[in-house]
């Protein structure tokens, strides 16, 4: 530990990450994510976390590595905060959203997070969120399939000034592609999931019930 607090303190200079990378440090350090020893995992997590501040178009390869290891520690509340920090900071690159969106379990991870986590991993949540829609609708549609809307409606009301903020900043952009999808679904005049109804209920996202006129309801007034 003694090592790990010293390296934690060595992490929050800019160069840290490449030389920790050159040296081969950095990844047994990752190798941590996956260790029983909680004192020295979260040590890990905070030192990446550290690293993650200064990521830059150079050092995002030695980081998108990360994100696979990060998930299943998404949902152990103590280190859940850093944890979705680093998924924000690491967010800001292309090459990091698309490990985002291929790593099994993460976007589900980060709504979780968004349902069940604080105001400020709700804040960090949302952000993530933010960054792979407001790049590709089909980032939107896969953030739709984890049913994301009423803990987003629940925190344009209830959260934070900047929560509430970014929440409906969210909820604009995936209602629009819903209202793309709707629009093509008229044009080809039938269900393209017929012979699956329950994909098809899921995947388009409908918004149904007293829930469906809240949100109608949200955004006439906005």
């Amino acid at each position: 530990m003694e090592t790990l607090s010293i390296v934690e303190i060595l992490s929050l200079q800019p160069s840290a990450l490449s030389s920790l990378a050159a040296s081969g440090a950095l990844t047994l350090i990752v190798e941590l994510l996956d260790n029983y020893n909680k004192e020295l995992q979260a040590a890990a997590i905070r030192i990446l976390y550290n690293l993650s501040l200064s990521i830059d178009n150079n050092s995002i390869k030695f980081a998108s590595i990360w994100i696979p290891k990060l998930v299943p520690i998404l949902r152990e509340s103590s280190v859940a905060g850093t944890c979705i920090g680093i998924l924000e900071n690491l967010s800001k690159f292309e090459v990091a959203r698309i490990c985002i969106v291929q790593t099994d379990g993460c976007i589900a991870s980060i709504v979780e997070l968004l349902e069940a986590g604080s105001s400020k991993d709700q804040e960090h949540a949302i952000t993530v969120l933010l960054s792979l829609c407001s790049q590709r609708d089909y980032y939107c549609r896969l953030v739709l399939h984890e049913g994301v809307l009423p803990a987003l409606y629940c925190v344009s009301v209830n959260g934070t000034d900047k929560g509430k903020i970014s929440a409906s900043e969210l909820l604009r952009l995936l209602m629009d592609v819903k209202s793309d999808d709707e629009i093509e679904r008229r044009r080809s005049n039938g269900n393209a999931y017929a012979g699956h109804p329950e994909k098809s209920e899921k995947s388009s996202g409908k918004i149904t019930g007293s829930f469906g006129r809240k949100l109608k309801m949200f955004f006439k007034k906005k």
